[in-house]
C-alpha cells in the first residue's frame, strides 16, 4: 500500500486546497451488507441518495446474487453518515416478483433515481421489465416514514404508460417543485422509431400521473436519438431537463441539450426547436444537472474532444445565470478535470454545490500508475468558470486495486459532502456500496446555534404535547421537523440565520412563529399559543385521509360500503344529524354515507357535478395534514 500510495502522489499531485478528510480515502467504507463469498457472484450498484429535513440520510441501489434477480435495497443513516442500518442486514424494498430490477443487462447508464418532497415523503424511480424483454416501464415506490415502510413494495407501479407499442423506457430522473409536483423524465422510442424524452407529473404525491394515461415527448423530434436525462426544479419552480442528442446519423456528434418548462410541465421550450448547450466536443453522454439558491443552473457531462481514435473522455461544465437564456459552454469547452491522454479516461460524473456556491464534480477513472479505477474530484470557486482539476485531482476512494465505479454525490446541511459509489471487494465478481465523506470545501463547518421552543394552550400557561413544528429556513425550505414533548417544549438545531416555524395539530388552528433570528452559538427562546377549533375536521371526498380527493377514495369507499375498514376521517358526534357521521363520504350533502355518495363522487370526478358537498350540518373544520 506504501508503494501505491506514493505513486499516486508523484502522479496525481493531489491538491492542497481540496477537501479536508475525505474518509474513504483512508479506508474502505462499505455500508451495503456484505454475505460473504457463499454465491458466485454477488453485486450492488448505482447508488442514489437524498437528504432529510430531519437531517436523515437515505440511500438505494440495485443489488443481486447468482440465482437470484436484481432487485432495489435500502439503507439510512440517522447520524450524518457515521453509521448506517444498511450495514448490519439487508433491506429489499421493491416486490420480487421475477423481473430484474433496473434490467439485466442495464436498462441505461442511470436506471435509478431518487428524490424527496417537501413534507419528508422519500421517493424512488426505475426502470424494470414487465415481463418481456421489450417492454420495459418506469416504476414508483414511496416511503411517508423515512423508509421503515415502502408503499408499491408488493408490486410494481408504473408511472409510464404501459398502452404504448414504444416500449423500453430507461433512465428515469425525479424533480419534486416546492409545491410537492412531482416530474419524472426518462428516454424512450417514439413513435418516429428513435429515443425521445419522455415525462409524467403528478399533483397528488405520486398516487396518479399524466405519463400513466399517454406518452408526452418534450424533446425535438427530429429523427436523431435523445438519451440519458436528468431534471431539475429551480426555487422558482421552473423545470430544467437535459440529455445528450445526435445531430446527424454519426452517433459520436452528440452534444448536450436542454428544455425548460415555467409552466409547470404543461409547456417546454425544447419541444419546437434543437437546443444545444455545449459545443467544440462529441459523443456526449450522461449529463447530470443542479440548481443553486440563486437559481443558476449547472451541468457537467462526459465527452471526448477527438474525432478518431482514441477516444479519450473528459468532464466538461456549462452554466446559465439567466435562466438558460445563455449558456458559458457555447463559447466553447470548459474542461473539469485535467484533459490529459492519461489512462482510460473518466465515466460516470456528478455534481453537487454547497451553500457557498461551490462546485464538487466527482466521476471515476484509471489514471497512469493505477491498476483499477478510483473516485476522483475536482473544485470550483467561481461558479465553474475554473477547475482545481485542471491541475490537480482529489482521491476519494482508497487505492487498493479494487475498482470503483459509478459515483453519486450531494451536500448535507453544514456544507458536508457524501459521495457513493459500487466497488470490487476481495474476489472478482463481488461488489458493494462504499462511501466517502469530506467536510466543506477549504473551510470549517460553522458553529450552530438553536430554537427553544414552547407551546401552549391559548391560556398561555397549559402546555400542548405533540404539537408537529416545522422549521423553514429564510428561502422557505423546511430544513427541520419536531414534536413538542409532554411540557410543550422543542428544541431545533439550526445554523444562524433567520427562520420561520410552522405549528400544527389536529382539533387546532395552525399557527406560525416568523422572524426567528438565530445567531451562531446561541439559543433563541420562543413560545405561542394555539387555538383549539370545533367542528368535525375533514376534506369533503378525501375518505381514505390522505389530503387528496382522487378515484383512489371512491375504491376505499366501496370497500368500506362492503364491510372494509372505516374512513379515518369521521363525525361521530354531530348533534345537530343524531348520528355518526361518515363525514368525509358524504359528497352528496344529505348528512349520510351510502351508495348514492359513490355514485355522486364518479360523477363529480367525470365533471358531471360541479362540486363535492358536505352535511351542512357538520361543516368542516380547518384541516391539517
Amino acid at each position: 500500500m506504501k508503494k501505491a500510495l506514493l505513486m499516486l502522489v508523484l502522479v496525481l499531485t493531489l491538491a492542497s486546497s481540496a477537501v479536508a478528510g475525505w474518509t474513504g480515502a483512508v479506508a474502505d467504507r462499505n455500508v451495503s451488507y456484505y454475505v460473504g463469498p457463499e454465491p458466485s457472484w454477488y453485486l450492488a450498484q448505482y447508488a442514489r441518495a437524498a437528504v432529510g429535513p430531519e437531517g436523515n440520510i437515505y440511500l438505494a441501489w440495485r443489488q443481486g446474487r447468482s440465482g437470484e434477480t436484481y432487485e432495489l435495497y435500502f439503507g439510512k443513516s440517522t447520524d450524518n453518515g457515521t453509521s448506517w442500518s444498511s450495514e448490519t442486514a439487508d433491506r429489499r424494498i421493491n416486490a420480487n416478483d421475477g423481473q430484474h430490477a433496473c434490467g439485466s443487462p442495464v436498462a441505461g447508464e442511470r436506471p435509478l433515481d431518487m428524490d424527496m418532497d417537501n413534507s419528508g415523503n422519500i421517493y424512488v424511480v426505475w426502470a424494470e421489465s414487465l415481463g418481456s424483454a421489450d417492454a420495459f416501464e418506469i416504476m414508483l415506490l414511496k416511503s411517508t416514514d423515512q423508509g421503515d415502510n415502502w408503499i408499491h413494495s408488493d408490486a410494481d407501479f408504473p408511472v409510464s404508460y404501459t398502452g404504448a407499442p414504444n416500449v423500453n423506457a430507461y433512465d428515469p430522473s425525479l424533480g419534486i417543485d416546492y409545491n410537492n409536483n412531482m416530474y419524472v423524465v426518462w428516454h424512450q422510442n417514439a413513435p418516429s422509431g428513435h429515443a425521445e424524452i419522455h415525462i409524467g407529473k403528478s399533483t397528488d404525491l405520486g398516487d396518479t400521473w399524466t405519463s400513466s394515461l399517454a406518452d408526452r415527448v418534450i424533446s425535438f423530434d427530429d429523427g436523431y436519438a435523445a438519451a440519458n436525462p436528468d431534471i431539475i426544479v429551480d426555487r422558482n419552480n421552473n423545470i430544467y431537463v437535459v440529455w445528450a442528442e445526435s445531430e446527424s446519423g454519426d452517433i459520436t456528434s452528440k452534444k448536450i441539450h436542454y428544455g425548460k418548462s415555467t409552466d409547470g410541465g404543461a409547456t417546454f421550450n425544447s419541444e419546437t426547436a434543437d437546443l444545444p448547450i455545449s459545443t467544440g466536443i462529441r459523443s456526449s453522454s450522461d449529463p447530470y444537472i443542479l440548481a443553486d439558491l440563486q437559481n443558476n443552473i449547472y451541468v457537467i457531462w462526459r465527452a471526448t474532444r477527438a474525432s478518431v481514435s482514441p477516444f479519450y473522455y473528459e468532464v466538461f461544465f456549462t452554466g446559465s445565470t439567466d435562466g438558460g437564456s445563455n449558456w458559458s459552454g457555447l463559447a466553447g469547452p470548459i474542461l473539469v478535470d485535467r484533459g490529459t491522454a492519461d489512462g482510460s479516461g473518466v465515466f460516470y460524473p456528478a455534481v453537487a454545490i454547497t451553500t457557498e456556491g461551490n462546485l464538487a464534480a466527482v466521476w471515476n477513472e484509471t489514471p497512469t500508475g493505477f491498476s483499477d479505477a478510483e473516485i476522483f474530484a475536482s473544485y470550483s470557486y467561481d461558479g465553474g468558470v475554473t477547475w482545481t482539476g485542471n491541475t490537480d485531482i482529489d482521491l476519494l476512494s482508497y487505492p487498493d486495486g479494487h475498482g470503483a465505479y459509478r459515483p453519486d454525490i450531494f451536500v448535507s446541511r453544514g456544507d458536508t459532502f457524501h459521495v457513493f459509489w459500487n466497488e470490487g471487494v476481495a474476489s472478482s465478481g463481488y461488489y458493494d456500496i462504499h462511501y466517502s465523506k469530506g467536510d466543506t470545501l477549504g473551510t470549517a463547518l460553522p458553529v450552530p446555534g438553536s430554537i427553544s421552543g414552547h407551546v401552549f394552550e391559548q391560556d398561555g400557561t397549559t402546555p400542548i404535547a405533540d404539537v408537529f413544528v416545522d422549521t423553514y429556513d429564510s428561502l422557505d425550505q423546511r430544513i427541520e421537523v419536531d414534536t413538542t414533548g409532554s411540557a410543550g417544549e422543542y428544541d431545533v438545531t439550526v445554523y444562524a440565520g433567520t427562520y420561520r416555524q410552522h405549528f400544527s395539530k389536529p382539533g387546532y388552528d395552525e399557527a406560525d412563529l416568523i422572524d426567528i433570528v438565530v445567531l451562531s452559538g446561541e439559543t433563541t427562546p420562543v413560545s405561542i399559543n394555539m387555538v383549539a377549533i370545533s367542528g368535525c375536521q375533514y376534506l369533503p371526498g378525501d375518505i381514505n385521509g390522505n389530503g387528496f380527493t382522487n378515484g383512489i377514495d371512491v375504491t376505499y369507499g366501496v370497500a368500506f360500503l362492503k364491510g372494509g375498514t372505516p374512513p379515518p376521517d369521521t363525525c361521530f358526534d354531530c348533534p345537530a344529524v343524531g348520528q355518526n357521521l361518515m363525514a368525509a363520504g358524504d359528497v352528496n350533502g344529505s348528512c349520510g354515507f351510502n351508495g348514492i355518495d359513490i355514485t355522486f363522487f364518479v360523477a363529480y370526478l367525470k365533471q358531471l357535478q360541479p362540486a363535492l358537498l358536505f352535511c351542512p350540518s357538520c361543516p368542516p373544520a380547518t384541516r391539517r395534514d
